[in-house]
This record gives C-alpha cells, structure tokens and sequence, in this order.
C-alpha cells in the first residue's frame, strides 16, 4: 500500500473497561464511577480494520499521555 502523500490514515481513542479491584483512585473511571482500566484501539480510517491495541492503562490517565507512550514515539520524522 502506498504512503499517499504521508497523510494519517488511522485514528486512535481510548476506551473504559470496568474491573472488580480493590478502590485505587490512579484507576478511577468518571465514566463508570468505580475502578476501570483504558485500552487504546486504533482504527484504520480506510478499512474499518483494527490496527493497533494497546493497553492496559489506568482511566486516571489522559489518552495523549498514553499515545505519547507508545504510538508517537514510533512515528518517523514527517508522519502524522
């Protein structure tokens, strides 16, 4: 497949999942108001096809931090 011009052609976003754990406030969800943890699925916007999963992390934790960590450090210089 072609790189067409460089252009992003997945898009990544995290998702709760609940957990029975112990109370931890670093894993409370807002959305769940209880313990959860965050996986990031990335999806190619051509296919629909999953791409990338990534995880688990804390819900305390913001979603770029977690893109930081693993999906913008693998980009080569120029990718988006």
């Amino acid at each position: 497949m072609n790189d067409l011009g460089n252009q992003a052609l997945i898009t990544i976003d995290g998702t709760d999942m609940q957990c029975e754990m112990r109370f931890d406030k670093r894993f409370y969800s807002f959305k769940f108001n209880k313990g959860g943890v965050r996986y990031e699925v990335g999806v190619c916007i051509r296919t629909g096809h999953i791409v990338w999963l990534n995880g688990p992390f804390r819900c305390g934790q913001p979603d770029i931090t977690n893109a930081r960590q693993a999906v913008v450090d693998a980009l080569e210089d120029g990718e988006k």
